[in-house]
């Protein structure tokens, strides 16, 4: 790799971030950094600018801020939080930064990187200058409207492991509503697809696939959709084994397919199952792996002998969280941005008793008491 800002640097080498090179733009060289560890709102792929001194010969503040920003634009990068490292000093620049234009921005001038590289906590130290930058309401993890991944995923370590450790069975997520199945799967997509050797992965959202025509189309738009125009000529039944079989030859492994609330499916199913049935001859065959989801359909039909889905995958149930889940999910962030609770176990116990352990609900009370 080249030469990296110094603080980058020593993160790379002595504290073992990964670092990887993005294409550079504009002339400024430009890196991703993993920061997915520090479990805030900071991703694997945390964009890194590098501000060289011939950058700043000549530049007035407001003139590199108008570049950062056109440059933030071709990348794409408007919705991420941006590390900018400077070889000069940050305070000129600083001046400049209170619009909310530039309110995902965070400049650490040359100073500042020597301080922390000597520092004795260098990530906490590095913490501190993002968050008087960021506000902690961009930086905390919690998330109440949609799944969690990566650095915002907490507490199912256990699930995941299970699911991951064992490749070559299917999966079946269990749960009332909003327990946290779909963060599940999509954790699970994320580290599949992350592999060095990453498995071709199909995530659906079953919820309004009604029938074995609806699920059947759109598996073969996501894999091989030329073959759309053909399937109205095709008997389901011989078709689509044989299909997903030319599948995996094609991707040279399993496809493995991550099946979101699948009770809709199930209830519209019962009859023939003919859909379920197909899906059971490919796994028999080895072409697919299933992970699926679902909550009280699926669970009444995986203990009914007559059902195709009776043994046809292992049961993951998702209970509550327990109490050290429930702290970690509420104290690790906030202490990270060096916001203690007076209380803390009493804070804990009270969101916990008030959640019944219900983890959406829990980021629900922490994201409250973030805004606070």
């Amino acid at each position: 790799m080249n030469e990296l800002p110094p603080l980058l640097e020593y993160f790379k080498d002595h504290l073992g971030y990964e670092v990887k090179p993005s294409v550079s733009a504009l002339g400024y060289e430009s890196f991703f950094v993993d920061l997915s560890s520090l479990k805030l709102r900071l991703s694997k792929l945390t964009p890194v600018i590098w501000v060289r001194n011939t950058d700043l010969e000549g530049m007035t503040p407001y003139r590199l801020l108008q570049g950062l920003q056109d440059l933030i634009r071709e990348k794409k990068w408007g919705n991420r939080t941006i590390i900018v490292f400077l070889d000069g000093h940050s305070e000129p620049i600083l001046k400049y930064t209170m619009s909310p234009l530039y309110s995902n921005l965070v400049f650490i001038g040359i100073e500042e990187q020597e301080k922390v590289c000597q520092s004795r906590r260098p990530t906490g130290d590095f913490i501190d200058i993002v968050s008087t930058q960021i506000p902690i309401s961009l930086l905390a993890p919690y998330e109440t409207t949609s799944p969690v991944i990566g650095s915002r995923f907490f507490g199912r370590e256990y699930e995941i492991n299970r699911i991951l450790g064992n490749p070559e069975a299917n999966h079946l997520i269990l749960g009332i509503r909003r327990i946290g199945k779909t963060s599940v799967l999509k954790e699970v997509e994320r580290i599949l697809r992350e592999k060095d050797a990453a498995p071709y992965v199909v995530y659906m959202d079953c919820s309004e696939l009604m029938n074995t025509d609806d699920y059947v189309r759109e598996v073969v738009r996501r894999l091989e959709p030329r073959e759309l125009p053909r399937l109205e000529m095709q008997k389901y039944v011989f078709y689509f084994p044989n299909f997903l079989e030319r599948m995996q030859l094609r991707y040279k492994s399993k496809i493995i397919f991550l099946l979101d609330e699948i009770d809709n499916m199930i209830t519209s199913q019962r009859g023939d199952w003919e859909l379920f049935r197909m899906l059971r001859a490919s796994s028999n065959k080895g072409a697919c792996q299933y992970i699926l989801a679902g909550f009280r359909e699926a669970q009444k039909e995986q203990y009914l002998l007559d059902s195709p889905m009776y043994n046809f995958a292992q049961p993951i149930p998702l209970s509550e969280f327990t109490m050290q889940q429930a702290r970690d999910l509420i104290v690790t962030p906030m202490e990270s941005l060096n916001a203690h609770f007076k209380n803390k176990d009493e804070v804990v116990s009270r969101i916990y008793k008030e959640t019944a352990g219900n983890p959406n609900l829990i980021r629900t009370f922490a994201y409250a008491g973030k805004k606070a």
